[in-house]
Order: structure tokens, then sequence, then C-alpha cells
């Protein structure tokens, strides 16, 4: 599943990239996804993106967790992009997969 790229724009000025990594269960999804820090995130936010680079979920992180479950029943079947940005910490994009 290496075989594709995902490119996307955004202004990373001020954030420290790779400062900690995201795991995601089970890959591939179906209905939900647990993404996993590891780092307590207190602030900061969820995004998830298709293969055109374009937002289609965002989670608001606003309490301490490790561990968020994401609703992907809704998405269609494809590839996608979560990356996590915290303070100033964004992390190292991990690819997904939403299987129906």
């Amino acid at each position: 599943f290496d075989d594709f790229k995902i490119s996307y724009n955004f202004d990373t000025s001020g954030l420290e990239e790779n400062s900690f990594v995201v795991k995601t269960f089970p890959n591939p999804a179906n209905n939900s996804v647990i993404v996993s820090t590891s780092q307590v995130v207190s602030t900061g936010e969820l995004r998830v993106y298709n293969q055109s680079g374009q937002l289609v979920i965002q989670h608001d992180i606003s309490e301490q967790t490790n561990q968020m479950k994401v609703n992907v029943a809704e998405l269609p079947q494809g590839f996608y992009t979560i990356q996590i940005r915290s303070e100033n910490t964004i992390s190292t994009p991990v690819k997904l997969i939403v299987i129906h």
C-alpha cells in the first residue's frame, strides 16, 4: 500500500515536526478507528485527509488523552492520512485505509 503519494499544503511555521508517534488500530478500518499517541495530548486537533489532501474529519482535543476513537463509517472506501496537532507540535502523517 506504499505505492501512492498524498500531498497537502498547510503552514507548519512554529511547529516541531515528528515530536510524537501516532498509531491506528484497526487498519484497515470499517466503522471506527482508535488513534493513539505516544504522548498525552491536552489541547489540539485530530485531522483526517483524503487522497486529494482535503480535510474530511476534524476533532478538537480539549482534555488530556492519548487515545481517541474516530468514526469512519461515513467515509467512502479509500486511503486517508491522519495527523494530530498539539500546541506547538505536529505528528508525522499516518496512513489509514477504510474498507466497507
